[in-house]
């Protein structure tokens, strides 16, 4: 992605800073435990409170 871009996607999100691939992890154990188990069909969006405008 060029720079330009991924700073103004990076700008237009609540937490300010880069991704990483830790930041999933949470989501995904929840996701693969029990705890989950009446989830279905849902989009569970972890991107640092990015919103389109």
């Amino acid at each position: 992605m060029p720079e330009e871009r991924h700073r103004r996607y990076v700008q237009g999100r609540f937490i300010k800073r880069d991704q990483h691939p830790e930041d999933l992890v949470g989501t995904v154990i929840y996701l693969l435990s029990d705890a989950a188990n009446f989830v279905t069909g849902q989009l569970l969006p972890v991107n640092g409170g990015y919103v389109l405008n």
